[in-house]
């Protein structure tokens, strides 16, 4: 009798692991690790600027991933390689520590520069330079929450944030960018294949400090038919 019923959860479990789809939960990119502290992210690789502006440190045995821009940028991605269809959605937690002065994401100034923002990069499956972008900024200015800037043909920035949020709180963010990517491209979006982060003070040669933490990927919602 008990190797029956041994047998029957051991089916009934083989069944709810087939089942399940991996979309129908939440795909972790990075909580970071407390063995990388004072250490480049392991899971992350440099795309342009300086890498050394970015470390891993631990707080109340919290591991996050600290940018410490001074009078200088950099961006670095880690892979995501997922569809848009199964996973629209991106969250993690972030806080501005200093602004950079006098940035204007417009560019109208020449000082193009942010505390903090979260790319979230598209595959086209041309040039890595001609890749759909879009990112969510932190910005230094009063520019609204919501506020849309077009820099080029294949990259718009959103400003998450501003100067009026509070400094040195951690602030949680939860972006729909299936529909953001619908919404300023006109069209359904390709696979994503990187997430990104970028700080920079090098435009206003002055000092950018945030922190960035849990980057997770949220599954798309079941349909009425699936259910």
């Amino acid at each position: 009798m008990i190797n029956r019923l041994l047998a029957a959860c051991f089916l009934l479990l083989s069944v709810f692991l087939i089942s399940a789809s991996p979309a129908e939960v939440p795909r972790w990119l990075d909580q970071f690790q407390t063995q990388d502290e004072s250490r480049f992210p392991s899971n992350w690789k440099k795309i342009q600027g300086r890498a050394d502006i970015y470390t891993v440190q631990v707080e109340s045995g919290n591991a996050y991933l600290a940018a410490r821009a001074d009078h200088a940028a950099g961006m670095i991605l880690t892979e995501a390689k997922v569809s848009p269809k199964d996973f629209p959605k991106l969250k993690w937690r972030w806080r501005a520590k200093i602004l950079p002065t006098g940035a204007d994401e417009t560019g109208k100034n020449g000082k193009n520069d942010c505390a903090a923002s979260v790319y979230v990069v598209f595959d086209k499956g041309m040039t890595k330079y001609t890749k759909d972008t879009l990112r969510y900024v932190w910005s230094a200015s009063s520019h609204p929450r919501g506020m849309i800037l077009k820099m080029k043909n294949y990259v718009y920035y959103v400003i998450q944030e501003n100067r009026e949020t509070p400094f040195d709180q951690w602030v949680e963010e939860e972006v729909n960018f299936q529909e953001d990517y619908r919404k300023l491209f006109g069209k359904d979006p390709p696979p994503v294949m990187a997430i990104g982060v970028q700080s920079d003070a090098d435009d206003t040669k002055s000092q950018s400090w945030a922190d960035y933490d849990d980057f997770i990927l949220i599954p798309a919602e079941p349909t009425s038919a699936t259910k």
